[in-house]
């Protein structure tokens, strides 16, 4: 079989006049040349997204505890608290006002509290960070409030608590931290959990409350008795966040990070 393939070459380069030969000749180089720039070119926009991504894939979030505190009873969140408005919190009798990490608190309803930690193992700063809870089984966010950290240091945790109303009560639903944050470079990623991250364009939500946030703010301070004026303004939408936000819908996606 070899020797027969041999052979059909051999007269096939045999019956090539010198100028066809040329020819042929120049093709295979061509096709060559092509082939190396295709396989250059890639490697090169493999290294540079590699390079895009080095600070964002040493940057995660995890829960650190999960408690489903019911009413009546105390427990223990961290220093740094982000509470759903609508859910009453408070102190209870022998807490000690002047150490947070000692107060213990109790909900008016049942509630879920997790303990988030946000890592940043770069060695360059991250920020802002925008922090929301996502059921792990219906992939949805809660909706209703968030956590926006300014910066995290490098190679540092910044660590805080998550609690609102258990609306699914008595069962209890999992949750996991989304975020949402800023590297060095002002590019925006997102990230579920320790998922690989997403690149996402810069929309004034990033920094800033959602429509949701907005109007459930709205609704609290209009119950609240705060005047208008004061209300919760919406954010200006610039014409290139406009244009991520279709791109987006057109790919079945949320319009906005």
């Amino acid at each position: 079989m070899i020797d027969s393939v041999s052979h059909f070459v051999d007269g096939f380069l045999g019956s090539l006049s010198k100028d066809q030969w040329d020819a042929w000749r120049g093709w295979i180089i061509a096709i060559g040349g092509l082939v190396a720039l295709f396989v250059t070119t890639n490697t090169y926009r493999r290294n540079v997204k590699v390079k895009r991504e080095e600070q964002a894939r040493l940057v995660y979030s995890r829960v650190t505890h999960v408690d489903f505190p019911l009413p009546g009873r105390a427990y223990l969140p961290e220093v740094y608290r982000g509470i759903e408005i609508d859910l009453d919190i408070r102190r209870t009798a022998n807490s000690d006002p002047t150490d947070p990490r000692e107060t213990l608190y109790i909900v008016d309803r049942p509630a879920n509290h997790y303990v988030v930690k946000v890592h940043n193992g770069s060695k360059e700063l991250i920020g802002p960070v925008r922090v929301q809870m996502m059921n792990n089984v219906t992939r949805e966010l809660v909706e209703r409030f968030s956590m926006l950290l300014d910066t995290v240091e490098p190679e540092s945790d910044s660590t805080f608590s998550f609690t609102w109303p258990n609306d699914v009560h008595p069962a209890q639903a999992g949750y996991g931290p989304t975020i949402l944050f800023r590297d060095a470079s002002g590019q925006w990623w997102r990230r579920h959990l320790s998922e690989p991250i997403e690149r996402v364009h810069d929309d004034p939500n990033n920094h800033g409350q959602s429509a949701a946030e907005r109007v459930h703010t709205r609704k609290y301070q209009e119950s609240q008795g705060i005047p208008p004026e004061r209300w919760v303004k919406d954010l200006p939408i610039p014409l290139s966040a406009r244009w991520h936000r279709l791109g987006r819908m057109r790919k079945g996606k949320s319009p906005t990070p």
